[in-house]
């Protein structure tokens, strides 16, 4: 791949992928898993995921995929990309396109798919840049129910150890595909600095950015330890 990314590019491209589709899916394992522990669980992941950075920082260039390994990791994100777009087809059709058939919906996202998968990496790139707005209008529509939360639904902190651990293991779903750091570092502009100021930048941004929504999601809902709480929350 015949391509140059500036810092900006290059984090806004990695945000991009790891958010994705996760950003409305991981709350809800966690959740349910750590119940009023979600969220501090969250932050000490976000530390594990920060600390995994520097270590990719400082040990890309050691990074190499080769055939057969590259055919596996091909194959894996071929089989996530078909959950993840079953997933979104199901959110879509569930809470903003009630009235239109599922298929619909499902060809529509494997076509934007397709498009970015057989396009130029520069193509992939600027359609990173193009959402953008669109994120920051969303940040912006979830601002609007934050006199509706109820805040004592982050309380009582308790010690679990069953908890900590499922919270843990659930909290990395917010940082899903990391390991694309490894594959995209190589092609940053050599004379760009990434580790430091700017890697702590990128890890504040999108620790900030899930934790809001998790707190968004955990206080929105009354708390009510049952099965009809979970089912509801699935799809919220």
């Amino acid at each position: 791949m015949n391509v140059s990314l500036s810092k900006a590019q290059f984090f806004l491209l990695l945000f991009i992928i790891q958010t994705g589709v996760v950003y409305i899916a991981f709350q809800t394992p966690l959740i349910i898993g750590s119940q009023t522990n979600a969220w501090w669980i969250f932050m000490v992941g976000s530390v594990i995921h920060y600390g995994l950075l520097l270590f990719f920082e400082r040990n890309y260039q050691y990074f190499y995929l080769n055939a057969f390994f590259r055919w596996i990791y091909q194959i894996y994100w071929l089989l996530l990309t078909a959950i993840l777009i079953a997933y979104m087809g199901y959110v879509l059709a569930s809470w903003v396109l009630p009235q239109t058939p599922e298929w619909i919906v499902v060809v529509i996202i494997a076509a934007l798919s397709l498009y970015a998968n057989v396009s130029r990496p520069e193509t992939v790139i600027n359609m990173s840049v193009m959402l953008l707005p669109i994120i920051l209008l969303f940040v912006i529509f979830l601002m609007l129910a934050l006199p509706d939360l109820t805040w004592s639904n982050l309380f009582p902190v308790e010690w679990n150890n069953k908890q900590i651990i499922a919270g843990i293991i659930h909290s990395t779903y917010a940082y899903f595909g990391i390991e694309m750091y490894l594959i995209y570092r190589p092609y940053v502009q050599k004379e760009l600095q990434v580790k430091g100021k700017p890697l702590f930048i990128y890890q504040l941004v999108i620790f900030i950015f899930s934790l809001c929504r998790l707190f968004l999601r955990k206080c929105f809902l009354v708390w009510r330890r049952s099965s009809l709480f979970q089912s509801q929350l699935c799809i919220f």
